[in-house]
């Protein structure tokens, strides 16, 4: 088991098998935890569990320019707002 304190006082615990240093263990598990939010993100902000069509393709072409759009906003927002 593994402990650790952040910066802001946050006590988090980790049981784990991996026979690594614990500080590679934390990174794994907050990378895993940053990737899952943006799964979260996706399917709340772009819709990506809709699927408009039977084909891949053409769901992989509405994803991909789903998420330009969102990403584009998000610069826009980034620039505009101070």
């Amino acid at each position: 088991m593994l402990g650790s304190c952040s910066a802001s006082g946050v006590y988090r615990d980790q049981l784990t098998n991996l026979e690594t240093p614990s500080r590679a263990v934390v990174r794994f598990y907050n990378n895993r935890g940053t990737a899952q939010q943006w799964i979260k993100e996706g399917k709340q902000a772009v819709k990506m569990t809709r699927l408009s069509c039977h084909r891949f393709r053409s769901n992989q072409v509405r994803l991909a320019l789903s998420l330009l759009a969102y990403n584009v906003g998000n610069l826009w927002r980034r620039l505009a707002l101070p």
